[in-house]
């Protein structure tokens, strides 16, 4: 059984869970949109395959490029979600460069007709 929160500790208890729900939130909405980024390099992978010996070394190096962005993305996420609050900061910049090289070739891969 657990105790009741005192009024003294419950202000703080509020002000850390208001503080930590935005990172927590962030961090859902990239993993979602990372899913979503996986979903679509895995069906563009499956329609190279299927083209064969007319998919060029070009589409199959776009789609290598992809793959190497997402597990990039995905390991400095994992790192950051698994990090106490002071590495997280330390962690914020490899994040987003790595999150920005992945959008980057997925917008890159839309240009060019691939993505529908």
């Amino acid at each position: 059984m657990t105790r009741p929160a005192s009024a003294a500790e419950a202000p703080t208890r509020v002000r850390r869970e208001r503080h930590a729900a935005p990172t927590e939130k962030k961090v859902e909405q990239m993993q979602a949109q990372l899913g979503r980024w996986s979903a679509r390099i895995d069906q563009l992978a499956a329609g190279i395959e299927n083209a064969g010996s007319r998919a060029t070394i070009g589409e199959h190096q776009r789609v290598d490029e992809l793959r190497v962005c997402r597990v990039i993305a995905q390991a400095r996420l994992d790192e950051y979600r698994t990090a106490g609050e002071e590495r997280r900061q330390g962690l914020e910049d490899s994040v987003a460069q790595a999150w920005g090289d992945l959008a980057a070739a997925m917008k890159k891969l839309k240009g060019q007709g691939a993505c529908r």
